[in-house]
């Protein structure tokens, strides 16, 4: 039988999963603000997942705060725009799953 850790920790996989494929087709999508609600519920989904895993070890999870660290990217971005956007370009195309992505899904619409 299957314990409920084991089951706990299958949904998070899942949810995980979920929420990197929601992020990953906003990359190049045509309009990221009509798809930002599905990345958003994904994240919620596996941070109840998350919750859940941890009311299986018996202790309560709950998110701290971060201080994210991306002025190397805004740096890039405002500088660099042009190799920022052929940098997510690849990304987008590395990470495709059967997608028909152009060869410049992000940069396209710098201009």
């Amino acid at each position: 039988m299957i314990s409920d850790e084991a089951l706990a920790r299958l949904a998070v996989a899942w949810e995980a999963c979920q929420l990197s494929e929601a992020a990953r087709l906003i990359v190049s999508a045509e309009d990221p603000i009509a798809q930002a609600d599905e990345v958003l519920e994904a994240a919620q989904r596996f941070t109840q997942a998350i919750a859940e895993l941890a009311q299986q070890h018996g202790t309560k999870w709950q998110p701290e705060p971060r201080t994210n660290d991306d002025g190397w990217w805004r740096t890039n971005l405002h500088h660099h725009p042009e190799e920022a956007a052929q940098d997510l370009d690849d990304w987008a195309i590395r990470h495709q799953d059967g997608e028909d992505l152009d060869s410049a899904p992000v940069s396209r619409h710098l201009h």
